[in-house]
């Protein structure tokens, strides 16, 4: 999802430089890996492919010693285009990182999703994902592997986290309850030693079916909010995705979802539509979700169905700009799908309100465009690319210009 801020990153690299012409910046993660050099032209002056582990210490260490030796394994820059990522080797054992420094973060920015008292944190328990979805940048990524960290390391974490005042952790793996027995055994230390620590995670839909002893002691933990990416309640839809569920784990989301409800479990189910093999928007025929939310598929460089339909790369993203035509039936059912009045809770309230927040910065980042204006260039599709270095300029000259730069 890094498109999405990709012209913010973009903007923060000229403004940085013209504070301070002479700054080095380095650029890491999905996006910069897949567009590398790209980015070195916008004017980052490294890139720091895949996993960084190995290489991005070597990186400072040349540059905190003045050499010019930048010829790196694992590292982009001016002077060495021909590094490969395709070969880069991947940590084996993740217990030998060093412990993240945590007390860096000040964690008064990231109330997410505040449920109860103290601050919110991220925690990495494994790196990948053993599936091979057609949309999903992923497994191209850490290249179709998934490593975890033991369940030890993985406590001693949260027990870091817990003393400078974490009680709210957000798991950040692409594929978490992959390793039943070892989570089992993470939210069995949790329930005997913290009684107030919420989680949040990711979750495919049937693990909850293969794994209910692990979900039941995890909620009894503490996971409160779960993002299941159902996408969709076509079989076939579902197998041109790539997904891997089977027609009976489609036939029980509504099941599924129960499940995870009576466990005192919140779920944000989320739908892909927009594929050019699908015709319509399929809405589910029974309650799935708390929060149901649609999203049009988003091309992503090297996918399977990027390179199947040949659609464009997008470097960037931005809110109801796509190289297919503007649907208002579509916005106004994703939009109102997504409002799901029944629900009467803080989460759904606070997701309403955040989603309203979007569409104001959609709004303010369009304010120098007439509505007519904006209508026009966004249905012409031939002058997509003209569009793109519009909006990209202008946004640019307008933060520069608020920043007296």
């Amino acid at each position: 999802m890094a498109d999405v801020v990709a012209l913010n990153i973009e903007i923060n690299i000229d403004i940085i430089k013209k504070i301070n012409p002479s700054a080095i910046i380095i650029l890491g993660g999905h996006h910069a890996t897949f567009f590398a050099e790209e980015w070195l032209k916008r004017g980052a002056d490294f890139i720091v492919l895949r996993e960084g582990d190995l290489s991005f210490p070597v990186l400072i260490e040349n540059i905190l010693s003045n050499t010019n030796e930048f010829h790196i394994n694992g590292i982009l820059s001016a002077n060495n285009l021909q590094c490969s990522d395709e070969n880069l080797p991947y940590l084996k054992d993740l217990d030998i990182l060093p412990m993240p420094d945590f007390n860096l973060v000040n964690y008064k920015f990231y109330n997410i999703c505040r449920y109860n008292s103290g601050f919110t944190a991220s925690l990495e328990t494994s790196r990948g994902c053993v599936y091979d979805c057609s949309f999903c940048t992923i497994p191209i990524y850490w290249g179709k592997t998934q490593r975890f960290k033991s369940a030890e390391r993985v406590c001693e974490e949260i027990d870091i986290l817990y003393k400078i005042g974490i009680r709210q952790i957000a798991i950040v793996d692409d594929n978490f309850f992959a390793f039943p027995h070892r989570d089992y055994r993470i939210f069995e230390y949790v329930l005997s030693k913290y009684r107030d620590v919420i989680f949040g995670s990711f979750l495919r839909a049937d693990y909850v079916i293969r794994n209910p002893e692990v979900i039941k002691i995890a909620a009894r933990a503490g996971l409160k909010i779960v993002f299941i990416g159902y996408e969709s309640d076509d079989i076939d839809a579902i197998e041109r995705m790539g997904k891997r569920i089977e027609k009976n784990i489609v036939d029980k989301y509504a099941e599924i979802y129960q499940f995870l409800h009576n466990n005192d479990v919140y779920v944000y189910g989320f739908y892909l539509t927009g594929f050019p093999f699908q015709k319509k928007i399929s809405l589910p025929s029974k309650k799935v979700a708390d929060i149901l939310l649609y999203s049009d598929w988003k091309p992503r460089k090297y996918t399977k169905l990027s390179k199947e339909f040949g659609v464009l790369d997008n470097f960037y993203w931005f809110r109801f700009l796509d190289e297919r035509r503007i649907d208002p039936v579509k916005m106004l059912t994703f939009f109102f799908v997504t409002l799901d009045w029944r629900i009467n809770n803080k989460f759904s309230r606070s997701h309403m309100i955040n989603m309203l927040k979007g569409y104001a910065d959609t709004i303010e980042n369009w304010r120098f465009l007439s509505f007519i204006e904006f209508l026009k260039k966004i249905s012409n599709v031939e002058k997509r690319e003209e569009l793109i270095r519009f909006i990209v300029d202008n946004n640019k000259k307008r933060i520069m210009k608020r920043l007296g730069l």
